[in-house]
């Protein structure tokens, strides 16, 4: 009794089923080309801000000369001396430490963290309105030892 109600039912849909398929199926291709389209447009978009960002970075560090100070990722601040171009790409060649105990580093374009002071930003950077010659505040030329001055003691 069950299984005749059943197919009854399934029997009597089928019509109307077919008929709902065709317009279903219209709505499943629009769906997925609009998604399609936007996963495109998502690729695109991102592939350009990518090569926008690098081409400031090449900028930024082309036009990075001595006496601009920089981070480097392992957190040591020093003076750029001199660049050069060696086998395996861009070098720095940087001054650190307080007077009369300076030390001088070599440092990979790769080991670049953030630049701290630069005197002679690139145009794009400079047009932004932002200024790179703001100094971080600490002494580059005093190691951290430490010792606390007197103003932090009382505070």
């Amino acid at each position: 009794m069950i299984k005749s109600i059943i197919s009854n039912v399934l029997l009597s849909t089928e019509g109307t089923q077919n008929e709902n398929f065709a317009g279903s199926d219209i709505v499943l291709y629009v769906i997925i080309g609009v998604v399609a389209v936007a996963v495109i447009a998502m690729l695109v978009f991102t592939n350009i801000s990518r090569k926008k960002q690098a081409k400031k970075k090449e900028e930024m560090l082309d036009s990075l000369a001595p006496g601009d100070i920089i981070e480097t990722a392992g957190g040591i601040i020093g003076t750029i001396v001199s660049t050069r171009n060696s086998s395996v790409g861009k070098e720095f060649i940087i001054e650190t430490g307080e007077e009369g105990r300076k030390t001088t580093l070599t440092v990979d374009v790769q080991a670049l963290y953030c630049v701290i002071y630069q005197k002679n930003p690139p145009r794009s950077a400079a047009s932004d309105g932002k200024s790179n010659k703001e100094v971080v505040n600490a002494d580059v030329n005093k190691p951290d030892d430490g010792t606390m001055s007197n103003s932090k003691k009382d505070k």
